[in-house]
């Protein structure tokens, strides 16, 4: 005969928790003013929320820490006619 199979209590208990994946970095182009642009974002979302880097030909790239962060920064950006890509 075959047997039932029971579920653990581990499978019925623990489900697999969602992963939050990380959003892409935002690309910058044009920045002459780097204090000012910090200042800008800063004014949007904490300094703790996002990193940034500088590179060459005066593009900046900001990784966000949280999708909340990135969007609101995206929002920021295009209210004010920023030129970014994602």
């Amino acid at each position: 005969m075959l047997t039932k199979e029971i579920p653990t209590t581990d499978q019925a208990v623990n489900p697999q928790p969602t992963k939050i994946h990380k959003p892409p970095p935002i690309f910058l182009h044009g920045v002459i003013n780097y204090n000012k642009m910090i200042h800008s974002i800063n004014e949007v979302d904490e300094a703790e929320q996002f990193y940034t880097k500088s590179l060459a030909n005066k593009v900046i790239k900001i990784t966000c820490l949280s999708p909340e962060t990135y969007r609101s920064l995206i929002k920021h950006f295009k209210d004010t006619d920023v030129y970014y890509h994602a």
